[in-house]
Parts: C-alpha cells; structure tokens; sequence
C-alpha cells in the first residue's frame, strides 16, 4: 500500500509554544500534588497560596486549547486530496500516541491490575463520573487524553471537508452551542463530574485553539474571556471547578483567555519571545526545563507520585516504578 504522498506548507515549529505547554502542564501538577495540602493552611496568604493550588486545573483548558491550535494549524498546512490528510493525519495520531499508550497499559496490568475496557479504547472520561474509585486513581488523568482523541477523529474530517468560511462559522456556532449545552446539564443536575470530562462539555476549548489557528486574532478572545472569566471567579470566590456558574461561562470564558494567550504566544512579534534581552521568554529552546521535559514528567505523574509516598492508591510494593520510568521517557500527554 503506497503511503499518501503529502506537501505541508512550510508552518513552521514555535518553540514559544512549548513553553506554554511545560506552563498548562506544571499547573495540573501543582493542582495535583499541592491541592490536598493547601486545604489545611491557614490565614489569609497561606488561603491565597491554596487558591492559587487548587486553580492548576485549568491547566486542562490551556492544553486543550493549545491542542486545538496546533492540530487546526497542522491540518490547514497540508495540501493533496481530502482522503490522503485525513488518512495522514490519523495514521501520524496513532504512531505518535497509541505506542507508548498501550505499552504503559500493559505494563500496568503486569504491575498493578488490568485497567478496565474504557481506557483501552479511549472513553474512560465519559464512565469516570460514573466510578468515584476511578476518579481517584492512577489512571484517572487520561480522560484529559480520551477527549483529544475522540476530538482527533472528527475535527479533522470537519477541518478538511468545510470551506474555510463555514469553517469558521461552525467554529463560532460550537464556542456558543456548548456553554449552552451545559448550561442545560446543569439545570437537569447532570453530574459536575461528567461535565468537567464528557468531551462534548468541553470541545469548546479545542476549537477555541482552532479559531485561533484559522486567523481570528488574540485580542478579541483575551478580552471577551477576561469578561466572563473575571466575574465568574469573583462569584465563585476562586476556581471552583465544580460550581454551576464556573462549569457553564467559567469554563468557555477561562478557554478563550487562554486562546488569547496562545495567539499572542505565537505571535513573533511579541516582545517576551522575539526578544533576547528576556532569556528567552517562553522559548523552549533557552528555557529547557519546560515543554518537552515537562510533557515526559506528566503521563506517569499519578504512578510516581504513589510511588515515592506510599499513598496506597498502589500497592505496598510499589510495582510501578516500571511503568513510571517509561513514562518519563515518552509520553503522550494527558492532564487531568
């Protein structure tokens, strides 16, 4: 079978953006390794320290939205027929995913126990909610992962069939459809935890990256999301994930700062990044300590973290130090 042959318009790689994903990924692992401590401080600067702890989950949105901008942009960048993108793209999705994916899995079922049905086939963030023990686990941070996925098979297929135009109009329609949608499920009192990972509650931060991929500029959604976001957070004193007001105009307005943020990151001309005088600013390439070290540390995060403090989320025995060394030398990435 011949492989497609496919020409990418010269994109080009933003090292700047590697910075912000070592950002959206050290903010999940503050969340995760610090929230249960901020809970216990007391007065005012140590509350202040705790809030800002347990607001790492928005991390999940930074990197949702900066997914959606560089799967949008890869796509637009190829030229060739239809099929052959769509067939290139999926088929470079699984190279670079499912390998290392599954050898984590089966590593963790030699270790620990088998992981159930859900996360073999990347659906575990709409039965999470449904298993309170699961959303504790080690593995609970890859309905982060199940969402990209399940977006990856079929944003690309609407990216590539659509006239840019209604592309575009289709991007806004989803931005204003799924608060909406929320919004409802809120009001028949779904569970906050599906809302927080059932991807069609929040596809709206990925082509929300998306938009910003096709040309919107970063201003308007910095601004529009700085309006909702602001109020949100002043309402629900903080970011509580789970508050009505945060999981129906929280969560968009909180996407499309981060929309704003990562077009302006991209943007060559912005001073923190074209400049030398700022060591480097977000640039991965003179910040080494961010982006790729930091997309390796996540995808065993959990493992290690049980590992090292005996939490009982593992064994006593601590058999997953296997799993976890492999995860710290490739992994795909999943934020919870």
């Amino acid at each position: 079978m011949d492989v497609p042959r496919i020409k990418a318009a010269p994109a080009g790689h933003i090292p700047a953006l590697d910075g912000v994903r070592g950002i959206a990924i050290l903010a999940v692992l503050i969340f995760h390794f610090s929230g249960p401590l901020a809970r216990n401080f007391d007065g005012f600067p140590q509350k202040l320290v705790g809030a800002g702890f347990r607001a790492g989950w928005v991390g999940v949105d930074l990197f949702f939205v900066l997914s959606g901008f560089l799967i949008t942009r890869n796509l637009l960048s190829l030229s060739g027929s239809t099929s052959d993108r769509i067939t290139l793209f999926w088929r470079n999705r699984a190279l670079r995913i499912f390998p290392i994916y599954f050898v984590f899995l089966f590593i963790y079922a030699l270790a620990v126990y088998v992981p159930p049905l859900p996360y073999w086939l990347y659906y575990c963030n709409w039965t999470q909610p449904y298993q309170p023990g699961e959303i504790r686990s080690p593995l609970s941070h890859f309905w982060s992962l199940a969402v990209e996925e399940q977006f990856y098979v079929v944003w690309p297929v609407v990216a590539l069939l659509l006239p840019r135009t209604q592309l575009l109009a289709c991007s806004w329609a989803v931005v204003i459809i799924v608060p909406a949608l929320r919004t409802t499920a809120v009001a028949f009192e779904i569970s906050p935890h599906l809302i927080y990972r059932a991807t069609i509650f929040r596809v709206d931060a990925l082509v929300l990256g998306a938009l910003i991929a096709q040309g919107v500029g970063w201003r308007a959604p910095l601004f529009i999301g700085a309006a909702l976001t602001i109020p949100v957070i002043l309402i629900c004193k903080g970011f509580a994930w789970p508050h009505p007001l945060m999981q129906t105009l929280g969560y968009t307005g909180i996407a499309a700062c981060f929309a704003g943020f990562v077009g302006w990151a991209a943007t060559t001309s912005a001073p923190i990044i074209s400049n030398p005088s700022t060591n480097g600013g977000l640039d991965a390439r003179k910040q080494p300590w961010q982006g790729v070290r930091a997309r390796r540390v996540h995808g065993g995060h959990w493992a290690r973290t049980a590992w090292k403090t005996g939490s009982g989320l593992l064994p006593a025995w601590r058999r997953t130090a296997p799993a976890a060394t492999v995860l710290r030398r490739r992994s795909p990435i999943a934020v919870s």
